[in-house]
Order: C-alpha cells, then sequence, then structure tokens
C-alpha cells in the first residue's frame, strides 16, 4: 500500500501475469531479447519479453528499462538538465523512442 491512501502498487511480474491470461497469451513459450544498446552512456538497456498470443488471444509485450528512472525513453526528447528534475525522475534511456515502440505494437492490435 502507498501512504496516505494513494493506492496500492501491484508488482510488475503480477502484472504481467495478469494480462498473458486475460489476453490468452502464452507464458511458456515467452522470448526475451535484450535491445541494441544505442547510447552506450546513458547507463540504460531495454529488455523485451513477448508472450505470443493463444488461438484466438493476443500477444504481450513487455519492455524492462535497466537502469532507467520514471521517463519514456527517447533518443529525440531530452529532460531538462535540472537537478530536481534529475532526482525525482531519474536517468533516462536514450535507446529507443518509447511513444514509437508503443504505437508498433498498438498498430497491429485488433
Amino acid at each position: 500500500d502507498i501512504p496516505f491512501r494513494r493506492g496500492r502498487v501491484v508488482s510488475t511480474e503480477s502484472t504481467v501475469a495478469w494480462w498473458v491470461a486475460a489476453n490468452n497469451a502464452d507464458p511458456d513459450r515467452a522470448a526475451t531479447e535484450t535491445l541494441p544498446d544505442l547510447d552506450p552512456h546513458d547507463g540504460c538497456r531495454i529488455v523485451r519479453t513477448v508472450y505470443p498470443a493463444e488461438p484466438r488471444g493476443a500477444a504481450v509485450v513487455l519492455c524492462r528499462i535497466e537502469g532507467g528512472g520514471h521517463a519514456l525513453p527517447s533518443m529525440a526528447h531530452p529532460l531538462p538538465q535540472r537537478p530536481v528534475i534529475e532526482r525525482l525522475i531519474g536517468p533516462v534511456c536514450r535507446d529507443a523512442e518509447g511513444a514509437e515502440m508503443a504505437w508498433e505494437f498498438m498498430k497491429n492490435s485488433r
């Protein structure tokens, strides 16, 4: 639980398991790959796991940002370099455009 009645946090693992079950995806055939490290100076890596769809189901894709903060990955849209922003948001992964990754996944969804 989050203090001051601000809700609950559900783990990534629990969230993925829920979506895999809801979408009728196959957890046993999940394939994981580390995407290219396009900016080795950002200290981040993107690890993508795809849970393929079963018949009449839909795939689930998890993109885990290792070493990243709370910002959407972006090569083109840097955050302002201010200590308070860096402290609150953390490192920005510069290995992909997060919005483009999301669109690539969603554009073929039914």
